[in-house]
């Protein structure tokens, strides 16, 4: 056939390319490898990036499975028309392949200790941050990204469906909007009659080694006295299951031996059948699950959940005051935690539980068991009785400390005392008295423009994700508010939370907000001749561009390791081997197409000469000088009308606030 797919004989980035050419009643060759045989390292010298999925039409080659799936949907209503809608899409598909990145590591690695880790993370974390906020999507645009079906649900169910077969799971289930989208596209004309001959993808043997498990009692790990362990403990006991209750000597802490084997050298640590669970919260939630704790309702499971997130953020101030050790900034930590912090959380909580009936969601959920573990601990530390200036959380504590199993364990425990935490700590760390109220001013964290215009980029004082943006607005000549915080002082929780997935860059255009940095870029250069308008150098423009961000995750990921030694090897790795290998080859791209990846001047090359000035900032490099055709296109764009006049008005960036955020690079 004229067409032909080559992938591996499973799901993963190949099956929504599938998808898509079933259900737009494409002929095409569907070529196969098993992956068993997999590098076969004469197939993958002839690969541009030496990876599949490739796409081969009329003689001409395309990789990178989103540039694939995209140019096979066009000429169909898969392709939204409206600039802002086809943004939208753009925006959640990154975003869904961000999920991706975390479940590929998970499958590749080696190590079994590590993979359990790395598979508790996501079932505990990664799943429920992602899905959660594709489902939200979903539900505010009708069942789809952008309002009807497209090519970017296609690409939600693949990595859905590949993601159950490698992990055992069925994580659309939890989602409704998600779901009935998954049963939808999984029914349509072509994609059905595709999915019943092809049968069960069979991937045993991954899975096994997975899956493979030595069974063990529940356990859980924490140091003899309540603090983060015991609202675990209490649902433990509440829910009637048998667990051992090991306790470690907090005078004595820490013990390397003992540390180095946790996923992140802290307690509690939950065990059962040889996983192992850490984060007070994600065990919480874990141990009440299948049972009347955990909201069936999705608001009110929401609604739990804010709660939670707020109590722990004001738990972050308890153990800051525990556990700071200059005498004087000790005292200031006690006075803001008993003269502003605790009323301005309490109050908070009470009016909650007053406005439901006396609990977060209107019954009494796993989130009343973290409000009285966090209530307890404070009591403890300090010798006082938080609660009993508020009636609605007395009443609840009241009522957990009283129900089967916990008052019981309650009971045998008898009462903590603070011996080993004034060992551990110091004796006068716990009185209250010679407690002053102080003013404390507020930092300044942000730089922006002071003239507010209808457009706005926020990132931080650097080059990045974000510079390429920059480039693109002031080329095409669109005013915007170039918004920047400090990377110094970042994460910023009350910002981060206000993300639609917790990152930067964000563009704001007529109180609409997109996310995720490709998406951004396309939707900036829209209605100028940045965007090809024949289908196939579009895509070949997102080929390159998919390649340009596969290597700067590498860039990312070294930045980011805090492990000296790590990123040490993760540096020469990047400067030895990784730049050659990309470059090189982006380079003969460019070289084929008369200096750029389509033919002419695209939105693509501002993403290449981005990505290439934050390497070149972040490790004192100037990497295009090994590669001409790339330098030349640089040039161009930095010597371009708007571009020059941005670049000698913004001035040289320095590496100030990624060393006092990551440390020396």
């Amino acid at each position: 056939m004229p067409k032909k797919l080559t992938y591996f004989n499973i799901n993963g980035l190949g099956e929504p390319i599938r998808y898509i050419l079933h259900y737009t009643k494409q002929e095409f060759e569907d070529n196969r490898i098993e992956l068993g045989n997999w590098p076969d390292l004469k197939l993958k010298e002839k690969l541009p990036f030496g990876q599949l999925p490739v796409y081969e039409e009329d003689g001409r080659v395309l990789c990178q499975s989103l540039a694939i799936a995209k140019y096979v949907a066009r000429g169909t209503d898969l392709i939204p028309s409206d600039p802002w809608k086809y943004a939208q899409v753009e925006s959640a598909v990154y975003s869904v392949l961000d999920y991706w990145k975390n479940v590929t590591p998970v499958v590749q690695e080696k190590d079994q200790a590590k993979q359990k880790e790395l598979v508790e993370k996501l079932h505990t974390e990664t799943i429920e941050y992602y899905f959660s906020r594709f489902n939200n999507l979903l539900k505010e645009n009708g069942g789809y990204f952008s309002g009807k079906l497209s090519w970017g649900e296609f690409i939600l169910l693949g990595i859905i469906e590949a993601g159950n077969l490698f992990l055992g799971t069925n994580v659309e289930k939890k989602y409704p909007a998600i779901d009935a989208l998954v049963k939808e596209i999984r029914s349509l004309p072509g994609v059905k009659e595709y999915i019943v001959a092809r049968g069960p993808y069979d991937f045993e043997e991954i899975k096994a080694r997975m899956n493979k498990q030595v069974k063990m009692p529940r356990r859980l790990q924490y140091f003899d006295f309540n603090g983060l362990g015991e609202k675990i403990r209490y649902l433990l006991h509440y829910t009637g299951q048998e667990f051992e209750d090991v306790r470690h000597d907090v005078t004595i802490w820490p013990v390397p031996e003992i540390k180095e084997t946790l996923p992140f050298g802290q307690f509690p640590v939950y065990e059962e059948d040889g996983k192992v669970l850490c984060q007070s919260l994600a065990i919480a939630r874990y141990v009440a699950r299948g049972t009347d704790l955990i909201p069936s309702d999705p608001w009110k499971n929401a609604q739990v959940d804010s709660a939670v997130y707020s109590i722990m953020d004001y738990g972050k101030n308890v153990i800051a005051a525990v556990h700071e050790p200059d005498p004087q900034k000790k005292v200031e930590l006690r006075n803001k935690l008993f003269n502003e912090y605790i009323d301005y959380y309490f109050s908070r909580f009470e009016k909650l539980l007053k406005e439901n009936g006396g609990y977060f969601s209107g019954k009494l959920s796993w989130g009343e068991f973290v409000l009285c573990g966090s209530v307890d601990s404070t009591n403890f530390f300090f010798t006082m009785e938080v609660e009993k200036n508020y009636p609605a959380i007395k009443a609840v504590c009241e009522e957990i400390r009283n129900a089967p199993g916990v008052k019981e364990y309650i009971a045998a425990r008898g009462p903590y005392n603070l011996d080993c935490i004034k060992k551990r700590f110091g004796n006068d760390q716990f009185r209250r008295s010679g407690l002053v109220r102080k003013q404390y001013p507020q930092l300044s964290v942000v730089k922006s423009h002071k003239v507010i215009m209808p457009k706005k980029l926020q990132y931080f004082d650097l080059n990045g994700l974000a510079e390429p943006l920059r480039y693109l607005l002031h080329y095409t000549k669109q005013e915007f508010e170039d918004y920047r915080h400090d990377i110094a002082t970042w994460p910023d929780p009350k910002i981060k939370e206000s993300l639609p997935f917790g990152q930067f860059p964000i563009y704001e255009e007529d109180g609409r907000v997109l996310c995720q940095t490709l998406a951004i870029a396309k939707y900036v250069a829209r209605g100028t001749d940045l965007i090809p308008s024949d289908p196939w150098e579009n895509a070949l423009a997102d080929q390159a561009v998919y390649s340009i961000t596969d290597y700067h995750k590498n860039v990312i990921a070294c930045i980011q390791e805090q492990d000296r030694e790590k990123k040490s090897e993760m540096k020469n790795k990047l400067i030895n081997e990784t730049i050659e290998y990309y470059f090189s080859r982006l380079n003969k791209l460019l070289n084929e197409n008369g200096g750029y990846f389509s033919g002419k001047l695209s939105w693509v090359e501002f993403v290449l000469c981005g990505t290439i000035e934050a390497s070149n900032l972040f490790f004192s490099l100037q990497i295009e000088k090994d590669y001409p055709a790339i330098k030349a296109v640089m040039e161009e764009i930095t010597s371009a009308p708007g571009v020059k006049e941005y670049i000698e008005a913004r001035g040289p960036y320095n590496l100030d606030g990624i060393r006092k955020r990551f440390g020396d690079i």
